[in-house]
């Protein structure tokens, strides 16, 4: 599913740009989780947001603290499934927790960056370590005409 942005709108014409390039590339495992959501609001999932686990329930919610004591700052995967989830809802949705994951595509929430510290490593240490082999990668697919 390409991302759609619109441009330069008028009445009568308008520029769209879209987007094929793809957050998972290469080898990539996946496996179904249970997400809660826990932000106080309805979510709009977006596939490449980065996810914890809650070590009580063993469920799937957003990594967006990384000072929280309850297992969930620590990274476990990234969301493939996209929707809507409304507040305090739970739904088996689909996590990458291997592979070649694309690093300008991931979606960090609440703040947190790839170099924030938690338990002496940085977020990008973790995701490569604590995952079941997810690497960040650099890619410029599908940037050329030649492509």
């Amino acid at each position: 599913m390409a991302d759609l942005t619109l441009r330069d709108l008028t009445k009568n014409q308008g520029t769209m740009d879209r987007d094929f390039s793809k957050i998972f590339v290469f080898q990539n495992n996946f496996r179904n989780v249970t997400f809660l959501n826990d932000t106080g609001a309805d979510l709009e999932l977006k596939g490449g947001e980065l996810l914890g686990v809650i070590a009580s329930s063993g469920k799937a919610v957003l990594l967006d603290d990384p000072g929280a004591t309850d297992g969930s700052q620590f990274p476990v995967g990234f969301a493939n499934s996209c929707g809507t989830v409304l507040d305090g809802e739970e739904l088996t949705i689909s996590m990458c927790i291997g592979g070649d994951v694309v690093e300008n595509k991931v979606i960090l929430t609440g703040g947190v960056s790839l170099d924030d510290v938690i338990s002496l490593r940085t977020l990008r240490d973790r995701i490569a370590s604590d995952t079941m082999g997810v690497r960040l990668v650099e890619s410029t697919e599908l940037t050329n005409f030649d492509n």
